[in-house]
């Protein structure tokens, strides 16, 4: 990789060279070739240009899967300005909070998302924080008063032709990535390309990912492990099958009528699909790949999906870093059942044990990694990035929250993650963060937020608390947290209300008792 270009754009436009004709993507069942993809970035691109981008603006990029989530980021790529990516289930509340923390130039959203109103919500939140961002829409039909990318697309006085206005390098900022702390605010990833894009080519050379794959992606392009499976099918120039959200029903069909070779499914989605394929009876024969993170693999996961799916490869890692620790497809099942593989090359992971030594084989410890696919820094945030840094023996390791242990082989086997995030199918709940709005409902007193182990989804948000009325109901809760604007995916799904909160020695309340204590109360209220 010594002499490669990790630019986006031109691995993207070299693809085109080779083979301008060839399906880039399908969606709903229209086919897109790179040459017309690669058209609507670069008209895309000049309507920017024309409004004043430059390089290092901030574009935020809240859209599902979707071709124009490709262009976006080809476009916003082309002329060196950074991608900040917003998820589709964010409420209100994580909307405003991502905006007033990045303050973008230019906002590419949907017109509507479920029953919101995105034109009206962009709008206000802009006033509320003092900010002007150029608003770009995707919808089926024109918005009087609004620029939307359907317009911009078949506007003629916009050429596609006008060359890259500045010079851009692999260390040049790309990306922008939201993601939870243990403090209670999220924060914002400065990644470049040649710590993102080097990374999905070390994974593309492992997959055995080429141009004759098809690639379909059931986690959002939103994630940081979304966006991998995006940038894959980028630089192995293959056909990527674009569906907006996941459907096990759906992504079965889609499997058999496009002959899908690689998967990139959150576990949750990877047990929704393995139900749906005992309950028809239609084994895929195509699927030669299943990448998966976010979560835990259980080891029944890992060897049901190599019995009806395809070749499983458990992924470890996080938004600071990417993919950084997976299994290779040449590992036994027994191995991707116990472990989360060996760190990729050119990188490194130690476990530091409670003594801050590095510990013995086979002993716990926080997991600690280095290497090129690490993060540049948290954005507006010098004192944050410090603190998730230790040096040992002259190096530089990333402290990252999670605990694991090495074996005598070099394998990493993952003991958990950190206490005060709860991982709801993939999806992070910082349960401080909750904490803090919960605290202020004027019936709770005292309360804590823990994971419940769920079947399907791995974890659960579970409420603890005191109250000055016993009768109080998840339900009014659920209606609270929906006025403060906070995600639904955020919620508590149980409710627990004790006579007294269990605490420490020193005052504090003790979520290992509460822990312990939800999950083995048999009565919890039900969702």
């Amino acid at each position: 990789m010594q002499n490669q270009s990790f630019l986006l754009y031109d691995i993207f436009s070299n693809n085109v060279l080779k083979n301008p004709n060839k399906i880039a993507i399908i969606f709903n069942n229209i086919k897109i070739t790179y040459n017309e993809v690669k058209r609507r970035a670069d008209k895309l691109a000049n309507w920017f240009t024309l409004n004043g981008y430059r390089k290092g603006d901030i574009t935020v990029v809240h859209l599902p899967n979707s071709p124009d989530f490709l262009i976006a980021h080809l476009a916003i790529s082309k002329l060196g300005g950074i991608i900040s990516t917003m998820h589709m289930p964010y409420a209100r509340a994580d909307i405003k909070n991502a905006l007033e923390e990045i303050k973008p130039a230019f906002i590419i959203t949907e017109s509507r998302y479920k029953n919101t109103d995105l034109i009206k919500l962009f709008e206000e939140l802009s006033n509320e924080i003092g900010i002007s961002p150029r608003l770009i829409f995707r919808s089926e039909e024109d918005i009087p008063g609004h620029t939307t990318l359907e317009r911009i697309y078949k506007d003629s006085n916009i050429t596609n032709d006008a060359p890259q206005q500045n010079e851009l390098y692999d260390y040049d900022s790309m990306g922008l990535f939201f993601t939870s702390g243990t403090d209670g605010h999220p924060k914002a990833c400065l990644h470049t390309y040649d710590t993102l894009i080097k990374n999905a080519v070390q994974v593309v050379n492992d997959s055995g990912l080429n141009s004759n794959s098809v690639m379909l992606s059931g986690s959002p392009f939103t994630h940081l492990f979304g966006i991998l499976s995006l940038h894959s099918s980028i630089i192995a120039g293959c056909t990527q099958i674009m569906e907006p959200y996941f459907n096990p029903e759906k992504f079965l069909d889609l499997i058999s009528k496009c002959g899908v070779t690689h998967l990139y499914l959150v576990p949750t989605e990877i047990v929704d699909l393995l139900n749906v394929i005992k309950k028809t009876n239609r084994i895929p024969n195509t699927v030669e790949e299943v990448r998966t993170g976010g979560m835990f693999v259980t080891e029944n996961i890992v060897y049901e999906t190599q019995k009806y799916i395809g070749n499983i490869i458990p992924h470890w890692g996080m938004t600071e870093l990417g993919a950084g620790i997976y299994n290779l497809r040449t590992y036994p099942a027994i191995i991707k059942s116990q472990t989360i593989g060996k760190p990729i090359p050119d990188t490194d992971a130690i476990i530091l044990n409670s003594d801050g030594k590095v510990a013995a084989v086979n002993e716990i410890g926080e997991i600690l990694y280095r290497g090129y696919n690490l993060f540049k820094y948290y954005y507006h945030n010098e004192i944050k990035t410090k603190e998730s840094y230790i040096e040992i023996n002259g190096n530089k390791w990333f402290k990252t929250g999670d605990s694991g242990y090495k074996d005598e082989n070099g394998y990493i086997h993952f003991a958990g993650r950190n206490k005060e995030i709860i991982d709801r199918g993939g999806m992070k709940i910082n349960a401080i963060e909750l904490e803090n709005i919960l605290s202020s409902y004027e019936k709770i007193i005292e309360c804590a937020v823990v994971p419940l182990k769920h079947e399907r989804l791995g974890e659960i948000a579970c409420l603890v608390c005191t109250a000055s009325d016993a009768n109080m109901t998840l339900e009014e809760i659920r209606k609270f947290l929906e006025l403060k604007g906070v995600s639904k995916y955020k919620w508590p799904e149980k409710l627990l209300i004790i006579e007294e909160m269990p605490k420490t020695p020193t005052g504090k309340i003790s979520k290992g008792a509460l822990r312990e204590l939800a999950a083995n109360y048999k009565e919890l209220e039900n969702k």
